[in-house]
């Protein structure tokens, strides 16, 4: 059972920054706004494109997930189409 009704809807590359630290962020903000609720990222395998960002975007999107605030309480849905999905 979700604490909160809310649904919080982005894509994999809005999740990218332009430039160092600002993908952290990105990810913080999205996480933030789906905390006890969801958070559906469509084109998640934007994520899996090996650039520097995409990574750091991984990489972040896992450690919120982890994260006490969020763990148990809120749900991360990654979307995409099965080929590049299975890939990432």
């Amino acid at each position: 059972m979700l604490a909160k009704d809310t649904l919080t809807t982005c894509s994999g590359l809005d999740l990218q920054g332009s430039y160092v630290g600002q993908t952290k962020d990105k990810v913080n903000e999205a996480m933030s706004e789906a905390q006890g609720g969801v958070l559906f990222v469509d084109e998640a395998y934007t994520l899996g494109q090996g650039t520097i960002f995409a990574q750091e975007a991984l990489d972040q999107l896992v450690a919120k997930m982890t994260e006490p605030e969020h763990l148990s309480r809120t749900v991360v849905i990654l979307a995409g189409y099965q080929e590049p999905m299975e890939r990432m």
